[in-house]
């Protein structure tokens, strides 16, 4: 199966807009959890919708306690 056939059976005639990762994320180094107060949103395979294909809610990780 080549990449296209299988992106279109992925999509099954959904509608994408395609970006650059780039665009939508934001770098980061290797983060050091000692050192972070931050929260970081992230996105797995149970975040996404089988129904829908939709991305239903993002995890978020923090550093431990």
């Amino acid at each position: 199966m080549s990449d296209t056939d299988f992106l279109g059976k992925l999509l099954d005639r959904v509608s994408v807009e395609w970006r650059a990762l780039g665009e939508v994320t934001l770098p980061t180094a290797n983060i050091r959890w000692r050192d972070t107060d931050r929260t970081y949103r992230y996105i797995d395979l149970t975040s996404v919708s089988i129904d829908t294909r939709m991305i239903r809610a993002p995890r978020k990780t923090s550093a431990p306690l």
